[in-house]
């Protein structure tokens, strides 16, 4: 059964507002990062729950190892932008365009690392939602392009009834044994 899904985010705010929305209100155990439980123990509950959702901030892109088909859906809440300091504020000072030569490789770099805990090895399949607006069809966004031809995803849609073809068929390869290296 591919019903596992890891939420990442940017913003514990936004985690905590999307917890709150989804707690009693859906048919899957809410796993919510907490300061109060190690990393481990959380990933822990999440691979043994079949009916989980794991959402997670900061170490979540890159710190989490779930492989082959213990989740199938990786949902992105939004891009993976770097947090303003000091550092990124000096390295923009030399740039004649901050956005596109620090933040947008930064981000990029840490968008793909969060698709990494969906795609670890071949024979994993999955799908990723990014809900981030700036990246969608009707953006104009000066990076949008380079975030799409940036990560390892080339089939995309935003329609819902292709995403379903594409789960089914992920569910009747599983269970035929038969699994390909694609996501939607």
């Amino acid at each position: 059964m591919l019903d596992k899904a890891l939420v990442l985010f940017t913003a514990k705010s936004d985690m905590k507002k999307v917890y709150n929305k989804l707690v009693g209100r859906v048919p899957y155990k809410i796993i919510v990062q907490d300061e109060r439980v190690p990393q481990k123990e959380a990933v822990s509950q999440f691979k043994s729950d079949i009916n989980s959702v794991l959402l997670g901030t900061g170490s979540y892109w890159e710190g989490v190892s779930v492989e082959g088909t213990a989740f199938s859906n990786l949902v992105i809440f939004k891009l993976p932008f770097p947090v303003p300091d000091p550092i990124y504020e000096k390295k923009m000072e030399h740039c004649k365009n901050g956005l596109m030569e620090v933040l947008v490789p930064e981000m990029v770099l840490k968008l793909k690392q969060g698709i990494g805990r969906l795609i670890r090895k071949e024979g994993d399949v999955g799908i990723v939602s990014i809900l981030d607006p700036r990246i969608g069809d009707s953006s104009n966004a000066s990076y949008k392009s380079i975030v799409w031809e940036s990560i390892p995803i080339k089939n995309r849609t935003t329609d819902l009834n292709e995403v379903k073809r594409f789960y089914d068929n992920i569910t009747q390869n599983q269970d035929k044994g038969i699994y390909e290296k694609e996501c939607i």
